[in-house]
């Protein structure tokens, strides 16, 4: 059964540009112009860095998240896996993250479990091996050591809008990524911890925890009061607070 002619849908010719209506609507889906470019308003010599692009972090597939720590270690990369998870509990280490203390008969221990991801670049090429030790939050009940999990999320019109202000002042954007953010908030209720799943010292005792470690149900909350007290200090320029603050808790 034919079409009307007026509604026939036909492709846009881009090899030649002269061929293409401006005033009618262009095709933008799959196209990925590089913005830092875009009209350029500012130049970008002398840039302090360049941007490396099989470098940057870009996506992770299915296949490279592992669910358990039994099968990282059958896994072919475990001995990457092994390194990643050493930098992991040096990090928890450095950061104070708890003590070990003994158990008390009615202690209720959460437990713990490891994640494994692996990041890849644009080229499809593994970058890195990311291990992260994360509690069962689940495991919490609600009033019991645990009141308030509340922490600001920036919406992403602000976002966007404060992005907006770049080439409008002739800034310049920056990402910072802090590791480990989390293990910067202080816990205030006591709560423990099992020792972490394959790397315990072969005691009973358990973690009194000192930090908020990710999964915590508070951990999000006691990160944001920490940036907070460090936001008011006399050294840091009140007109990059707000700012700041955008930038860590959204992305």
């Amino acid at each position: 059964m034919g079409e009307p002619d007026g509604s026939r849908k036909r492709k846009r010719s881009v090899e030649n540009p002269e061929d293409v209506d401006i005033e009618q609507p262009q095709r933008t889906r799959g196209l990925h112009p590089d913005y830092r470019y875009l009209s350029n308003p500012f130049g970008y010599k002398g840039e302090e860095e360049e941007t490396n692009i099989l470098e940057e972090i870009y996506a992770v597939i299915a296949r490279d998240e592992l669910n358990s720590l039994n099968e990282a270690k059958s896994s072919q990369d475990w001995p990457e896996w092994h390194k990643a998870i050493d930098e992991e509990l040096k990090l928890l280490d450095e950061m104070g993250t708890w003590e070990l203390v003994e158990k008390l008969l009615d202690a209720i221990t959460i437990p713990n479990k490891w994640t494994f991801v692996k990041k890849r670049n644009m080229a499809n090429q593994v970058v890195r091996h990311k291990v992260r030790l994360v509690m069962k939050g689940c495991a919490q009940r609600p009033g019991h050591k645990l009141t308030e999990t509340y922490s600001p999320v920036v919406r992403a019109e602000t976002l966007q809008a404060c992005l907006a202000l770049v080439p409008v002042e002739g800034l310049k954007v920056k990402q910072m990524d802090i590791k480990g953010a989390y293990l910067n908030g202080i816990l205030q209720e006591i709560i423990y911890m099992r020792q972490p799943e394959g790397f315990g010292d072969g005691t009973s005792r358990v973690c009194k925890l000192i930090k908020t470690p990710y999964g915590l149900k508070q951990s999000g909350q006691e990160w944001n009061k920490q940036l907070d007290e460090k936001n008011e200090e006399p050294r840091i320029q009140k007109t990059h607070i707000r700012l700041m603050r955008i930038c860590v808790m959204g992305w």
